[in-house]
């Protein structure tokens, strides 16, 4: 993303099939998805539009998936 720094501007981590992107101005996320979409298509992918969410709180994202992993290894 041109003249854009990680860990400044933006961040992206990805947690299992889903892409997190934390940013300072609404026009990184906008690259950084146009990004994400124009590499996909190269292998005939692309982002689901319906599952895309902004300004959420992501407490409820870390903490639901801590439960998740713990609900997990309670199985063993």
């Amino acid at each position: 993303m041109l003249g854009y720094k990680v860990e400044t501007d933006y961040q992206i981590f990805r947690f299992v099939d889903d892409i997190f992107i934390f940013y300072n101005d609404s026009n990184v996320s906008i690259e950084a998805i146009n990004n994400y979409k124009e590499e996909l298509s190269k292998v005939n992918l692309k982002l689901n539009s319906e599952k895309e969410s902004k300004d959420i709180d992501i407490s409820q994202i870390f903490d639901s998936a801590v439960n998740e992993v713990k609900d997990a290894l309670n199985i063993f």
